[in-house]
């Protein structure tokens, strides 16, 4: 369909347009499971609670049965991902990949503020506006510091960006979040995937890699 955007593991995102001509993206998810619902209801309590430059827009939102739907203010340029490993994509100028982190990073720091820790930053969750301006999406696993010091769940989230503490022991704090930016930092610095092993070599990570180089960097 010309008007698809994305797809997750619980639904669909599509670009539509309301009736006085406002821009919007719309996430159409089927509550198949208990853990798809929670999704849906984490993420609508998360974005009523912040207004932010650095944060998506909930225009609103409604769940009847099994199907429920996000309505968010459409933007325009894609993700952070798209533009790091796209080829039909200019490859981002210096200028926009340090603002593209100083967004990323007021965001962050904005949502620990008001106790929420994320649990998925990644590039494809980082959206760019025309002028590369950030807003932080997609907060299906974000969790409050209050629910974070009761919850038993197992570790959610994209293990190439999972903090060791969390993957290792389920330790989750802002730190995580934290983690997961610094290795969004690199991909900016290197251009590299995470998941590009070809590149990475014998090293299990990106973050591998790069902490094998930093003794060449410090003596030359």
């Amino acid at each position: 369909m010309k008007n698809f955007l994305a797809e997750g593991g619980c639904g669909k995102v599509y670009r539509g347009k309301l009736q006085d001509g406002t821009k919007i993206a719309v996430k159409q998810q089927r509550n198949r499971n208990e853990s798809c619902h929670k999704e849906f209801k984490r993420e609508v309590e998360a974005l009523r609670r912040v207004w932010h430059e650095n944060v998506v827009v909930m225009l609103g939102s409604c769940s009847e049965g099994i199907h429920s739907l996000i309505v968010y203010e459409f933007v325009c340029n894609g993700s952070l991902n798209q533009h790091l490993h796209q080829h039909c994509r200019a490859p981002l100028s210096w200028d926009n990949r340090i603002k593209v982190a100083i967004g990323a990073a007021r965001g962050l720091l904005y949502l620990h503020d008001k106790n929420i820790i994320h649990r998925d930053i990644t590039p494809n969750n980082i959206l760019l506006t025309h002028d590369f301006e950030i807003l932080l999406g997609d907060f299906g696993l974000a969790i409050t510091s209050e629910e974070e010091e009761t919850s038993s769940e197992e570790c959610v989230g994209d293990e190439d960006y999972m903090a060791p503490e969390y993957a290792e022991h389920g330790k989750l704090s802002t730190k995580t979040d934290v983690y997961s930016f610094g290795v969004v930092l690199l991909q900016l610095i290197t251009g590299i995937r995470t998941t590009d092993r070809r590149r990475l070599g014998e090293r299990r990570s990106l973050v591998d890699w790069v902490s094998s180089a930093l003794p060449f960097f410090k003596e030359n």
